[in-house]
């Protein structure tokens, strides 16, 4: 049981200036405070029972238990219009009851008052989930968009160095065609260059052999 429960248990309401209605000043006039105390102790045995009510048969127990005599508390409850009688068997309090009722009922709306706490609380708690689980999603559609940006940014890139190797490739290509070219030209001047020399080898072993013949006619 938690503090709360026993302290509902246990707990009732009376006021504080209950000593001075009439009833009860006709009780002490007669019977003195220890009437006042075996009122109280009535009222608290009443208060401890489920239904607020008590055998009249366990006076006698009463009697014993704080130290008084039967006859007593049985003036107490039958004499001062403090307590109700039912069919001889029980005695109760109509103000406690009432009290006990009052508070019952403010017990009750607290506990309403928890619930629909509760019930906002958890609501409010649902909605923040909620909301956690959009701003969720929208952080992983942005994740999403930039990834694809960043996945668009690197393909442009890769391609732009595709372009660029490619034409480094093909000028390479158009530089080893241009060497090749300037090769067979240096090939073939050379050849003709040999062919000149050739030629003019010829010529001159010509003009030689052509010079001795005149010589020898001359002679």
């Amino acid at each position: 049981m938690s503090a709360n429960e026993k302290k509902e248990t246990c707990y009732f309401s009376h006021d504080a200036n209950a000593k001075d209605d009439f009833k009860i000043m006709l009780l002490i006039e007669e019977l003195g405070l220890e009437g006042y105390g075996i009122f109280w102790i009535l009222i608290e045995t009443l208060r401890e029972q489920q239904n607020y009510k008590y055998p009249l048969k366990l006076l006698s127990v009463l009697a014993r238990k704080y130290n008084t005599t039967l006859v007593k508390l049985e003036v107490v409850v039958r004499n001062y219009y403090l307590f109700e009688i039912e069919d001889e068997c029980f005695f109760f309090s109509k103000s406690l009851n009432r009290r006990m009722e009052v508070m019952h009922k403010a017990i009750e709306q607290r506990k309403i008052a928890g619930q629909i706490s509760a019930i906002r609380r958890k609501k409010k708690l649902e909605e923040q989930l909620k909301q956690l689980q959009i701003n969720m999603s929208d952080i992983d559609s942005s994740q999403r968009s930039l990834n694809e940006c960043l996945t668009s940014a690197q393909q442009i890139k890769e391609n732009k160095i595709k372009v660029n190797l490619n034409k480094v490739k093909k000028i390479n290509s158009q530089e080893d065609e241009t060497e090749k070219f300037d090769k067979l030209n240096q090939q073939l001047l050379e050849k003709q260059l040999s062919k000149d020399l050739e030629i003019e080898k010829l010529e001159n072993l010509a003009q030689a052999n052509a010079h001795t013949q005149v010589i020898e006619i001359e002679i």
